[in-house]
């Protein structure tokens, strides 16, 4: 699996990520915010998971890269429920470099 096929598999969309990381920005409210961040990562969580029960290798691939990405978003879930909505949305901007 090259990293662009990663990339088409994300288990949240890039420009959802991307949207999200603006309006934490804009200081749009964080409850709101923060219900959208546990939505994507609890997206992401169970698509790591049953991509971890495949059987070959880039079933093992596309879990790591579906891990990385659970946990940019639980990083900045965490951020975001300590007050922090600037971290989480300078932790967001990794995103796309996770996979």
């Amino acid at each position: 699996m090259t990293p662009e096929d990663s990339r088409r598999a994300l288990a949240v969309p890039l420009e959802r990520v991307k949207a999200l990381r603006t309006r934490l920005l804009a200081g749009e409210l964080p409850a709101e915010c923060r219900a959208e961040l546990e939505r994507m990562v609890d997206t992401a969580s169970v698509l790591a998971w049953r991509a971890d029960c495949g059987r070959s290798c880039v079933g093992w691939e596309l879990a790591f890269a579906l891990w990385c990405q659970e946990n940019c978003l639980r990083e900045a879930l965490d951020a975001l429920n300590r007050g922090d909505p600037d971290l989480a949305a300078l932790l967001l901007d990794g995103f796309d470099r996770s996979a």
